[in-house]
């Protein structure tokens, strides 16, 4: 494969490597998609042929799905048009690979918080969550802990910082107690992994789990700053004539719980590099959300 570069952010030769794997020796070219973390989504083009190609993270990293797993959960939402197409390629080589859909843009946080993209968005949600997925069980509690743990490691905890601790661990288990793993979800609704170009669809299924509702709502109200009233016509338009089976605390409480494990998710990404950067931005972001 010899690839042209699109982009003042350029792939590794590790990157370029898995690319000539996956594609073999043809003329790409390859430019960097924004959201999430920089240098880790790449546009790769030949002819006729358009993909998103996202690259695995570093070996070690754990609480997300294995690769051959959320290539599986991809063709499943992609089937009922909840995700774009997947693009098959060997899981051994770490990369997940979706067809370019030309035509749709990455929500922004403004997006999410219309109230018609609401509504949509909700309803989307509910298919999402109707689907019968092969997927582990929300690690509330063991992915708090990590996320807290690694963090650790990282740097000294400012007094601020080991009160978030104490209370993420606690709202870790009273949400394991409080709602059962039964609905798959998405589980990182930042605006970002929300395409729309007419339909809605979702992209990096990486920390889908099985958990409730709740999860996707919280996520989804939490990562794009969602007032009380957004909130509150979240849960109207997810339930529709149905009463939630949650009430306004718990819900308050669910979006803490979110919140705070970006917080210390964020903290935790320790290489010096432009990744580190995205998260240090990322959790500064959360923290004005948790102040």
């Amino acid at each position: 494969m010899v690839a042209s570069l699109a982009s003042a952010v350029t792939p590794t030769d590790e990157d370029l490597r898995r690319l000539r794997a996956a594609f073999g020796e043809r003329q790409f070219t390859v430019s960097a998609l924004g959201g999430g973390l920089r240098g880790r989504t790449w546009r790769v083009r030949s002819g006729v042929l358009d993909y998103a190609v996202r690259m695995p993270v570093e070996a070690g990293r754990t609480y997300r799905l294995d690769v051959s797993t959320e290539q599986r959960v991809i063709a499943r939402a992609a089937a009922a048009g909840l995700a774009p197409p997947l693009v098959a390629t060997d899981p051994a080589l770490g990369l997940v690979v979706t067809e370019y859909l030309r035509n749709a843009a990455p929500w922004c946080v403004t997006d999410s918080q219309r109230a018609h993209n609401i509504s949509r968005i909700a309803a989307r949600l509910r298919r999402l969550h109707a689907l019968d997925l092969d997927l582990p069980a929300f690690a509330c509690t063991g992915a708090a802990a990590a996320y807290v743990q690694a963090a650790a490691r990282t740097r000294a905890m400012t007094s601020e910082q080991s009160g978030w601790r104490d209370e993420l661990l606690a709202l870790a288990a009273s949400f394991e107690e409080r709602f059962p793993a039964a609905t798959p979800c998405h589980n990182d609704l930042v605006a970002a992994n929300i395409l729309d170009d007419g339909t809605i669809r979702l992209i990096d299924f990486e920390y889908a789990a099985l958990s409730a509702p709740i999860l996707d709502l919280a996520s989804l109200a939490a990562l794009n700053d969602f007032d009380a009233a957004q909130r509150t016509c979240l849960v109207a338009a997810y339930y529709r004539d149905r009463s939630a089976p949650f009430d306004a605390v718990e819900l308050e409480r669910t979006i803490r719980l979110v919140r705070l494990l970006a917080y210390f998710w964020a903290l935790a990404q320790s290489a010096p590099t432009a990744v580190t950067a995205d998260a240090e931005d990322f959790a500064g972001t959360m923290a004005a959300m948790l102040r």
